[in-house]
């Protein structure tokens, strides 16, 4: 049976936003040995598709931190989008408190149209399109359209007081909320995280959990790091990621996403139930 290998993308596979020949390399070496690669990102789906086709990678899909699941790259999709009215909620706090945020579909980056006259509009959109894939559009706060169809994650960018904003938004019940990077809260549905949507992958592929293998550095990758048969944390990471992992590889930069794959390789039944 297949072994699956789920992995972050920054900081992780991935530095600086670009993906080192020699992790791609370690990439196709994962498939060689049977196993699936499978990218776990808060990015979502139009970017990590757009990522697979510029490196060359062959693999499955859980986006915006588990809250969509898209088996093969392309579906059929399994989502959990954020609901309408905790989002209009949100939307109202954040003109309130002059947060930047925005939110992302499955294809769409959206942005409130403050930030669409900020960015100039029609530059930065044809910016956003060539860097990542995504296509983009703008909303009046006050009619936020997009709800309706399906968005996927929102990010809010905030100075002081993460954590307090991260525990007030997971006590709410209706959504779940992580850091990731300095500034910078995701909010997806309630019960949403990375490991959920592994779970979802794993159902789809019918995959036992102990045949999954997870490797991240920050707090958003916790839950899967804790979750997975066999996990790895950068150690370069967060103090929870290190501390969620049953090892730890060297920082991206210093090859550590390719130690990690080859230390896999080399044991097989690593974190495995065996009977």
């Amino acid at each position: 049976m297949k072994r699956l290998f789920c992995s972050d993308f920054d900081n992780t596979i991935a530095r600086k936003g670009k993906i080192p020949k020699e992790n791609v390399e370690a990439v196709h070496r994962l498939n060689d040995h049977g196993m699936d690669f499978v990218l776990v990102s808060g990015r979502p789906a139009g970017n990590i598709r757009y990522l697979f086709k510029k490196y060359g990678i062959r693999g499955h899909i859980i986006a915006n931190n588990g809250a969509l699941c898209l088996p093969g790259g392309v579906g059929p999709a399994q989502g959990y989008p954020i609901p309408p009215e905790e989002a209009k909620a949100l939307i109202d706090r954040a003109e309130r408190e002059g947060w930047n945020y925005l939110f992302y579909s499955e294809e769409v980056c959206y942005f409130p149209t403050s930030w669409s006259r900020l960015l100039g509009s029609c530059i930065a959109s044809g910016i956003v399109n060539l860097r990542t894939g995504m296509k983009v559009g703008s909303f009046s706060p006050r009619k936020p359209h997009f709800l309706e169809k399906g968005a996927f994650k929102m990010n809010i960018y905030v100075k002081k007081d993460l954590q307090g904003l991260i525990d007030e938004i997971n006590s709410s019940g209706g959504l779940s909320a992580t850091q990731s990077g300095d500034d910078k809260v995701e909010v997806m549905a309630g019960g949403v995280n990375k490991l959920q949507g592994i779970r979802t992958l794993t159902r789809t592929l019918q995959v036992p959990m102990d045949r999954v293998v997870a490797i991240g550095d920050f707090d958003n990758d916790v839950e899967m790091l804790e979750g997975a048969g066999w996990s790895f944390a950068m150690s370069d990471g967060s103090d929870r990621a290190i501390q969620a992992a049953k090892m730890t590889t060297d920082p991206v930069d210093r090859m550590g996403f390719v130690k990690a794959v080859d230390w896999i390789i080399a044991h097989p039944e690593a974190g495995l139930l065996l009977a």
